[in-house]
């Protein structure tokens, strides 16, 4: 089985990044990489997402009609790699 990759960009928009890794984590893909690329938001997005990938916050309430796609939240604590700008050579 291949393995797949969604990329979630994110700049200043944790919100919508949460809701979207809520989203992918639904996947029943088995082997589904997720990976998160913030554009050096000003807005405390990689401290929100990551508080979230660990179950210390919960993920931003979404109503409407695409609620169920991303809500209940996914199980945490999820494993998280974090790779700065200096380590990609």
């Amino acid at each position: 089985m291949r393995m797949a990759c969604a990329i979630v960009v994110n700049y200043n928009g944790w919100r919508d990044a949460i809701e979207c890794l809520e989203s992918l984590l639904r996947s029943d893909y088995p082997a589904l990489r997720v990976i998160v690329c913030d554009n050096a938001s000003s807005d405390d997005s990689v401290a929100r997402i990551h508080a979230w990938a660990s179950g210390e916050q919960g993920p931003p309430a979404v109503t409407g009609p695409l609620a169920s796609l991303s809500s209940p939240p996914v199980p945490k604590p999820l494993r998280v790699v974090e790779v700065g700008a200096g380590d990609l050579g």
